[in-house]
């Protein structure tokens, strides 16, 4: 696919990467116990 770019995350993108992450683990396995904050806190940590 042209145009498509895979590149580590800038500090700046973390917390969106985070979002993104949380959706596909939630559709994957269900949501996480310890919520969406907590998980994106312990993701960009």
């Amino acid at each position: 696919m042209p145009g498509i770019e895979v590149r580590p995350a800038c500090p700046a993108e973390f917390e969106p990467v985070a979002g993104l992450r949380w959706r596909w683990v939630a559709e994957r396995d269900g949501l996480p116990a310890a919520g969406r904050d907590e998980f994106v806190r312990r993701f960009t940590a």
